[in-house]
């Protein structure tokens, strides 16, 4: 007689039958390879041939909670440019003999790591004994960013529940690069920007891009994806980047997006500096005051379709731009040329005018506007005199004055003599209109020429189409003072008195 303990599959086949006699109660059972986990025992008492009565089946392993894993920790470090990303964990189980901290290891139990992607597909199975409680991982292709991964206890071919579902690369924050810098500069007759960054995340490794996108308007023009051992990308003005292109940055890992930084213009850092030094000099030739407009350009490499505006202003309204040269109000000159003429008989008197530089249609800052013309001084000649002479025993007038008006070539405006005859009713009559050339300040009017004692003369700048201001009227004889003869002697005799004197007048020779 004796016990007969069974050991049973979960189909209730037999699996194992051992005798043990009366004076033994226990038997020891292994894990292992014949007998799975969820192997169940019966106990019957047997005499020689005949088994008694079964107690209920009971299981024989898994009466063992196979407790997920506690307390992982997840460390990422980079080496050789690559992520690593450890795990750590403390086993849960409770068997007797057994403790975690000792290192000890239960054939046929481990802790198995599972990598799932984002739609729960598993990636990857790897089992660790109970006495290893770690795993590492590296990124690379065949796991992607937002791989996720669960621990399980498992005995043989049964595993207990998962842990819960814990990032395994996508801790490592994708912050947005920073320290975003433009400069320019002219690549090949071409304005070129040179965009430069930082990456945020702390520590680099291969698989981390920054992603370039070239934004017109609300659209995506253009994408280029560098790795993280690049930070610069060029980009020239010209098809498809235009002066109003935007571009952000953002940060991705194995085709995952991360952190995105704002909009930034690709060349609206450039300053479109007006011209400076600007100076108007004017010259008069063919009867026509002609304003020479000059300047130095601000901005020192030229490039394609960097340009000169000129605006002409006219009582400080901006006058309608024309796109037919004749008679043209905005000027778009090549940036090669710093000089500009206009005639002031095509122009109002009052024009003003503003320079600009300019790529396209994009304009920089105006300058200060200046005067074409009116800057000129149109005040009469100065310091008129009228000094009388006698040539060739006629008496004669001659006039002089300062002409304000000889610009830097040498060049000025005609001085127009105007002589008038007062009338008994004290209006002013002109008898004759006389043009002195410029490098003239001097004329001479005699009395014999027929003019009136009580003529008088005016004098103003000739400047075609614009007259100079004329002077007050200056008496061109009357000024002088017809002083009687002093000295006067009588001599006579019986048929004749001779009568003798000196003149009191005194006039220039």
């Amino acid at each position: 007689m004796g016990t007969v303990v069974k050991l049973w599959d979960e189909e209730r086949n037999l699996l194992r039958s051992e005798k043990f006699p009366l004076s033994e109660n226990s038997a020891v059972f292994t894990l292992d390879g014949d007998l799975p986990w969820n192997t169940q025992f019966t106990l019957q008492t047997f005499a020689m041939e005949h088994e008694g009565d079964r107690t209920d089946a009971e299981d024989l392993f898994s009466g063992v909670a196979l407790t997920a894993p506690v307390n992982v920790t997840v460390t990422h470090t980079v080496e050789n440019d690559t992520l690593t990303v450890g795990l750590e964990w403390e086993d849960a189980i409770v068997v007797d003999g057994y403790t975690a901290d000792q290192g000890l290891s239960i054939d046929g139990m481990g802790t198995v790591v599972k990598l799932w992607d984002e739609e729960s597909n598993l990636l990857r199975s790897e089992k660790v004994l109970l006495s290893e409680n770690s795993a590492v991982f590296t990124l690379d292709g065949d796991l992607p960013w937002n791989t996720q991964f669960t621990l399980q206890t498992f005995a043989m071919e049964h595993e207990g529940d998962n842990s819960d579902a814990e990032d395994l690369f996508s801790r490592v924050a994708l912050t947005a690069p920073v320290d975003i810098l433009v400069e320019y500069l002219v690549i090949d007759d071409t304005l070129t920007a040179q965009i430069s960054w930082a990456h945020s995340v702390q520590d680099v490794f291969s698989g981390l891009h920054t992603s370039i996108d070239l934004w017109d308007g609300d659209t995506i023009i253009n994408t280029t994806t560098l790795p993280h051992t690049e930070n610069s990308i060029s980009c020239a003005l010209g098809s498809p980047v235009s002066w109003h292109t935007r571009f952000t940055l953002q940060t991705t890992a194995m085709h995952t997006k991360g952190g995105q930084t704002g909009f930034h213009q690709i060349f609206g850092g450039f300053r479109l500096s007006p011209p400076g030094d600007i100076s108007v000099k004017h010259s008069y030739r063919n009867g026509v005051l002609t304003a020479i407009v000059t300047w130095e350009n601000a901005i020192e490499e030229q490039f394609v379709g960097l340009q000169t505006i000129l605006n002409l202003v006219i009582d400080d309204g901006r006058t309608k731009r024309s796109e037919n040269n004749e008679g043209q109000r905005t000027l778009f000159i090549s940036y090669e040329e710093t000089e500009a003429s206009f005639k002031s008989s095509e122009l109002p008197w009052n024009t003003k005018f503003t320079l600009q530089s300019a790529v396209g249609d994009n304009r920089g800052p105006e300058s200060e506007p200046l005067n074409l013309f009116s800057g000129v001084d149109l005040d009469p000649p100065g310091d008129i005199s009228v000094t009388p002479e006698v040539v060739d025993e006629a008496l004669t007038a001659v006039i002089s004055w300062n002409n304000p008006n000889v610009f830097e070539d040498m060049t000025g405006p005609p001085v127009k003599i105007k002589l008038w005859d007062e009338t008994e009713e004290g209006e002013m009559e002109l008898i004759e209109e006389i043009i002195i050339p410029n490098d003239e300040n001097q004329i001479r009017i005699s009395l014999d020429e027929g003019y009136p004692w009580q003529t008088k003369f005016s004098l103003q700048a000739d400047f075609g189409s614009i007259k100079g201001i004329e002077s007050a009227y200056v008496d061109l004889f009357n000024h002088m003072q017809l002083t009687p003869p002093t000295n006067i002697t009588i001599t006579a005799n019986q048929s004749t008195s001779e009568v003798e004197w000196s003149h009191s007048l005194e006039l220039g020779q």
